[in-house]
C-alpha cells in the first residue's frame, strides 16, 4: 500500500546458469506494460489508476527446461491522502452556554482525527471539536485538527484561530435621593469589568 503521488518500485530474482541472460516482462491484471523489461519496475507518482495486481514472465534461452516462469502477483493499493478544514464563528463570549461545533470539511478519510487546543485553557471536545464558552478562559488559542497516518500516508493537520472573551460586568450608581425640583444634572457612576 503506498499514498498517491510517491513512487514503488517492484524487483524479481532469477537465477539463470553462468554466461545466460534471462528477460522480464511486467503485467498489470495480466496485460504486458510498454518497456517495463527489466529485473525491476518503477512507477513514479503512483496515483489510484496504477492500482491493480502486478508480475513479471521472467524468460530464459532457448533450450531451457522451464522456457519461462511467471512470478507470484503483488498487489498495489494506492491510498489518497486526505484533506481537511476546521473553522469556528469565533470569538464566543464567556457567557454563552450553547456549545459551539466546528465546520469540518475536506475530501477522502477526513473524518475521525483528534482536536487538541493550545494554550490550556480551552475547554475543547477532543472527538467532536465543540467548544464549552462558559467552561474556558478568556484568551486567544489555536485549535488543531490531527488525522492520523494511514495507508501509506503521512498524518495530516490543520490548524485555526478561536478567541474566548470575558464576559462583561457592570454597576451603576448615583449619589441621590434627588428633590423633584433639583434643576442640576446629576451623573451616574459606572464601573465593571472587561467591555462594560
Amino acid at each position: 500500500t503506498v499514498c498517491a503521488g510517491n513512487n514503488v518500485t517492484f524487483s524479481v530474482t532469477a537465477n539463470a546458469a553462468p554466461g545466460d541472460l534471462l528477460t522480464y516482462q511486467w503485467r498489470k491484471n495480466a496485460i504486458n506494460i510498454p518497456g517495463a523489461v527489466l529485473s525491476t519496475y518503477t512507477i513514479s507518482n503512483v496515483n489510484a489508476a496504477d492500482a491493480g495486481n502486478y508480475d513479471v514472465i521472467v524468460q530464459g534461452p532457448s533450450g531451457y527446461t522451464c522456457s519461462s516462469a511467471t512470478s507470484a502477483g503483488a498487489a498495489l493499493t494506492v491510498t489518497v491522502a486526505p484533506t481537511a478544514s476546521i473553522s469556528y464563528t469565533s470569538p464566543f463570549c464567556t457567557n454563552n452556554a450553547t456549545l459551539q461545533n466546528v465546520s469540518l470539511s475536506g475530501t477522502g478519510s477526513y473524518t475521525g482525527g483528534v482536536f487538541s487546543a493550545l494554550p490550556a485553557g480551552l475547554s475543547l471536545n477532543t472527538t467532536t471539536g465543540a467548544i464549552n464558552p462558559t467552561l474556558s478562559t478568556a484568551g486567544t488559542y489555536t485549535v488543531t485538527y490531527l488525522i492520523a497516518a494511514a495507508g501509506g500516508c503521512n498524518a495530516v493537520s490543520v490548524s485555526t484561530g478561536v478567541t474566548i472573551t470575558e464576559a462583561p460586568t457592570a454597576s451603576i450608581s448615583y449619589a441621590g435621593p434627588y428633590c423633584n425640583n433639583d434643576a442640576t444634572v446629576h451623573t451616574v457612576t459606572l464601573s465593571g469589568t472587561a467591555a462594560y
